[in-house]
């Protein structure tokens, strides 16, 4: 059984953390400002937002979407971009930065959120 470890802090919901699965057969696909943008992975996810990794900054407030497949289903959540901020140093001239990017979930939709969350979690 693989072991999530989820956090205590001020939210009202902890975020379960996730190690990476290369082959897990989920594809995400992150739109900022209703343009597509190359997602890196999903660090962490709760029923009200999730955390990911992404290869260019994001404004704050930017109006975010996350498609999740699995074989045919399809999920997608829309949210505000709540914060960005770069997690690394490029090495080398053509290495990318990342940035760990934060969304909160439209509390409007939150059926569809809980939704995403409980297809997410076990896949992740």
């Amino acid at each position: 059984m693989r072991s999530l470890l989820a956090t205590t802090e001020r939210r009202e919901f902890d975020r379960v953390y996730f190690p990476p699965r290369p082959g897990a057969g989920i594809q995400f696909q992150l739109q900022i400002n209703g343009k597509r943008t190359a997602v890196g992975d999903i660090v962490d996810l709760s029923r009200l937002g999730l955390g990911l990794r992404v290869v260019a900054a994001v404004d704050e407030g930017a109006i975010a979407s996350v498609t999740m497949r699995v074989g045919r289903s399809v999920l997608t959540v829309s949210g505000v971009v709540r914060w960005c901020e770069a997690v690394n140093t490029p090495r080398l001239r053509n290495d990318p930065e990342i940035y760990y990017l934060g969304i909160a979930f439209d509390p409007a939709e939150t059926k569809n959120n809980i939704l995403f969350f409980c297809h997410a979690e076990p896949l992740l």
